[in-house]
């Protein structure tokens, strides 16, 4: 089951949605959500979230209560590109299924070294300037267990 909220312009994540156990796929793109409930731990099923913020990114608040995402113990894909987040709680390395990792266009001061941690992570998409100029100079260069794509857009 996949359920599409995107284009809504929720200022917080419709906790209803937690009701919806059998859901695999949740979409709240360009909202303005910040933080993530407790709650979402009931979406025991759940494979994709796409929490992105592309086109509402200038009006938005910062995204917090990520470390809530680590109950979520089926996720295997997250995108939380162009939501102003600074860093990834220690939790994420809890995510033993996540498999597609996108923060691009973030806030980020330094790499988060939590995501080296996640287990079965295979793809880290990020941003051109996502980090200062010596990180990106080496995350091009390191061999890493995951493959990074850079994105320039």
């Amino acid at each position: 089951m996949w359920l599409p909220l995107d284009d809504n312009r929720l200022s917080s994540f419709p906790l209803t949605v937690t009701n919806l156990t059998e859901l695999r796929e949740l979409s709240i793109t360009n909202g303005n959500v910040k933080t993530i409930p407790k709650e979402i731990s009931r979406l025991t099923k759940l494979e994709k979230l796409d929490l992105g913020n592309f086109w509402n990114y200038k009006r938005k608040n910062q995204c917090d209560s990520l470390e809530n995402l680590s109950a979520l113990k089926n996720l295997k894909e997250l995108n939380l590109g162009w939501t102003k987040i600074r860093s990834l709680p220690p939790e994420f390395a809890m995510l033993e299924k996540l498999e597609v990792l996108n923060i691009e266009f973030n806030n980020f001061k330094r790499f988060p070294e939590v995501i080296d941690k996640i287990p079965g992570l295979k793809l880290l998409i990020i941003s051109h300037r996502e980090f200062n100029k010596k990180t990106m100079k080496a995350l091009r260069k390191q061999a890493k267990k995951y493959k990074i794509q850079i994105d320039m857009f």
